[in-house]
């Protein structure tokens, strides 16, 4: 996809799933519709191989992320 533009790609233009699978995090990451609860969100969260959550709106866009905290503390 990046290799096309020269390493320029538009968001606006892919999905959330097109992008991290081009990025390639594996199963590292997690889609969820916005309206979840934030607790549920945290449990996915602290699973051991996921570092990111992603919250989408009804058409599947992105609205927001919670990164998982690399320090403990």
């Amino acid at each position: 996809m990046a290799k096309r533009t020269d390493g320029l790609v538009a968001p606006v233009e892919h999905t959330v799933k097109d992008l991290l699978t081009m990025i390639d995090v594996g199963e590292t990451w997690v889609a969820m519709p916005a309206s979840t609860a934030l607790a549920l969100a945290i449990d996915r969260l602290t699973e051991k191989k996921v570092n990111i959550v992603i919250g989408l709106d009804p058409a599947g866009k992105p609205v927001g992320v919670i990164p998982r905290a690399q320090r403990r503390y």
